[in-house]
């Protein structure tokens, strides 16, 4: 599973720190406010996971920032001068904002993902170029239950920059094979950059593959059937007008494998978008299952199969 609530966890995924988690933390370390300081220092500043990767600025100035001023809030409580060394240091950089940055995704299993994305929720007119919560939401779904993939052919569509595949690759060494997929050159530019990162050259080339999928212009080929045992994708249901042509992507590879599953998560921000997209499942005659839902996050895990 992803780890979520440490200082590490936080800081590498550029997470906002709050007094109230900061306080939390605290409690829960159960010794003196001098030695929580250095703890936090060791999981952020000074951790070797972050200090070759370009965290994004903006957050380590706020980060920095907050932990400095729930300090301050503390009766007779000396600041740690790096504190101050580092806030001095990160504004002799300047306030220009980095188009690119990197986050770190820290694993349960020791292992971690460096991913690069851009600081922009939408960037060049594309949501690829960053991360959604489904992906990680579903990663974690599917973590709990990694032997499920373990010796599949998997593909993902719209696979974005490639958080998802990256860690439950990294999660099992048993995955048969893990094709990402996208249309944006751009997106696939980013998507390569990012498995590089993460994966030796012969890992690429023996068990991963990275693929410009059309969902518009895909049809069975039957020259060259794709044929995988599971179908992922996340954060795809946005575009009304797309919506059509990944359900019939969908059904085309459920069809080629009817042993096949597709687990697709979304987080639901548009209702209206989203019930079109369950109206066009439904119209598919595939059978569909929720089968994990969010209602904090409003993300829900549909399980669909090929209906015989």
């Amino acid at each position: 599973m992803f780890i979520h609530d440490t200082p590490a966890a936080f800081y590498g995924r550029g997470i906002k720190i709050t007094s109230d988690i900061l306080e939390k933390w605290y409690l829960e370390f159960n010794d003196t406010i001098e030695e929580f300081q250095n703890y936090l220092l060791n999981q952020t500043f000074d951790n070797p996971l972050f200090t070759s990767w370009s965290l994004r600025l903006k957050y380590r100035e706020t980060f920095i920032k907050t932990i400095i001023g729930w300090l301050e809030k503390h009766n007779n409580t000396e600041v740690n001068s790096q504190w101050y060394d580092i806030i001095v240091d990160l504004a002799s950089r300047g306030s220009c904002e980095q188009d690119w940055c990197h986050t770190i995704y820290i694993l349960d299993n020791n292992q971690c993902v460096i991913h690069r994305q851009s600081t922009a929720l939408l960037s060049h007119g594309l949501t690829g170029l960053s991360n959604w919560p489904a992906s990680i939401y579903l990663g974690d779904y599917l973590m709990k239950r990694i032997y499920l993939l373990e010796n599949k052919r998997i593909i993902e569509l719209g696979a974005g920059s490639g958080l998802l595949g990256s860690a439950l690759l990294k999660y099992s060494d048993k995955i048969l094979s893990y094709t990402f997929t996208d249309y944006s050159p751009m997106i696939l530019n980013l998507l390569r950059q990012n498995i590089l990162l993460n994966f030796s050259d012969d890992q690429f080339n023996k068990q991963i593959k990275i693929e410009e999928l059309d969902w518009n212009q895909y049809s069975i080929d039957e020259n060259k059937q794709d044929y995988f045992d599971f179908i992922l994708a996340t954060d795809v249901i946005y575009d009304p007008s797309v919506i059509e042509s990944l359900v019939k992507v969908i059904k085309i590879l459920l069809q080629i494998n009817k042993q096949c599953s597709a687990y697709i998560a979304n987080t639901i921000r548009n209702e209206s978008t989203y019930n079109q997209f369950r109206q066009a499942l439904n119209q598919s005659s595939l059978n569909i299952c929720s089968i994990d839902r969010d209602i904090v996050q409003s993300i829900e895990i549909l399980q669909l199969t090929f209906s015989s």
